[in-house]
């Protein structure tokens, strides 16, 4: 029976490597039999066979000279090298070894899985999945959540259905935002030539209007929600605007301010009444 010896064992283990297509399993297995053998010649040349800088190639050829200068195959790669530094490469192409026979299962290469595009951006990769349904997502469906990601069918079936609306309520909505912006202020407006009291009763008066207005959407609608305050929101704007057009408020920018100042109280109003 023959025995085994150290050289036998680095070459058995690089030819399992190239078997296996791993280049990086076979340069670490000839770096350590140069750790037990520097002098090896078969050693250095495998290795230099390896390594795609030319400089690294160079000098292990040169150490497989110096021991032995007539070396056929080290002669042969030195003048590789030679013929690519006088073309100005730097930096050769390593050879990718293909198996050469079916490996076992536990080392055979597993192939990576197929990517996954998003079904609403077919050129994004889908990195995430819906928790709920699987779905697969890229990060600018994915929509976080409590359980993780969902997407945007799911996150819709986990709102409770008060705070679901559709087109024809959100309108309803702005209707009712508009109405009170426009019937409110108009009163309030006559104390504005009143100092400091007048400023407080008309920005007071957006606060009734948001407060209102998220009282009548809930009791008529039965729904809160982002899709009635957006509503109620816009009706109150346009209110607005149109109140501060009728009374002049373009004309003086203090007024503007004023008006602008009492649209945002409104609005946090309706906010704080309907979320």
């Amino acid at each position: 029976m023959t025995e085994s010896t150290p050289t036998s064992d680095f070459q058995q283990r690089i030819t399992v490597a190239v078997a296996a297509g791993d280049t990086i399993a076979a340069r670490s297995a000839h770096r350590e039999w140069l750790n037990a053998e520097p002098n090896n010649i078969s050693a250095l040349l495998g290795l230099a066979r390896l390594l795609p800088v030319v400089a690294e190639r160079e000098r292990l050829i040169e150490r497989a000279l110096a021991i032995d200068p007539d070396h056929p195959d080290a002669l042969a790669a030195n003048a590789d090298i030679q013929h690519w530094k006088a073309q100005g490469v730097h930096i050769v192409t390593v050879p990718r070894f293909a198996p050469t026979q079916p490996l076992p299962p536990e080392t055979a290469p597993v192939a990576p899985p197929p990517l996954v595009m998003c079904p609403k951006h077919p050129q994004t990769e889908a990195t995430l999945r819906c928790h709920s349904c699987g779905t697969p997502l890229c990060v600018q469906c994915a929509i976080p959540n409590e359980v993780g990601h969902l997407c945007a069918e799911c996150r819709d079936q986990r709102i409770p259905e008060r705070y679901r609306s559709t087109r024809a309520q959100q309108l309803v909505s702005a209707l009712v935002g508009a109405l009170l912006a426009i019937v409110i202020p108009l009163p309030l407006s006559l104390l504005l030539s009143i100092p400091f009291i007048g400023l407080f009763a008309f920005l007071l008066g957006g606060t009734l209007v948001g407060n209102l207005a998220g009282q009548i959407c809930e009791r008529i609608l039965r729904k809160r929600g982002r899709g009635i305050i957006t509503g109620a929101s816009s009706g109150i704007v346009i209110g607005s605007v149109l109140v501060m057009v009728w009374l002049g408020f373009f004309g003086n920018l203090l007024l503007i301010m004023i008006g602008i100042m009492y649209v945002f109280v409104a609005i946090r109003s309706l906010r704080q009444s309907l979320q």
